[in-house]
């Protein structure tokens, strides 16, 4: 899995926890993971064989359990959990350029 893949299945949690009213610093959180994966200089399953993972600024034990998740099955079921929650062509919606959830919520 790519660090672009791992980033964006991190930002869809926090548009959904957005939208849902979710805990706002769980939506920072998972904001900043999603920038920090995407901008590595190297691949994110570097960090977790070398067990330099939780040694990533922002990334704890939460967020890091998700990445070895993603990395080993390619699927987070919390992703696949708050996925469930939105109404069909949602996630669609806020892969578009220029459209987050304030947008999609109005």
């Amino acid at each position: 899995m790519e660090n672009s893949d791992v980033a964006q299945v991190f930002s869809e949690i926090a548009d959904i926890l957005d939208l849902t009213g979710g805990n706002q610093y769980k939506v920072r959180a998972y904001r900043q993971a999603a920038q920090l994966v995407d901008t590595l200089p190297g691949p994110v399953s570097e960090y977790w064989r070398r067990g330099q993972l939780l040694s990533l600024p922002g990334i704890g034990e939460g967020i890091g359990t998700k990445i070895v998740e993603l990395l080993e099955t390619g699927r987070c079921a919390e992703h696949e959990r708050l996925a469930r929650q939105v109404p069909p062509g949602v996630l669609e919606l806020l892969r578009l350029e220029g459209v987050g959830p304030k947008t999609v919520a109005a």
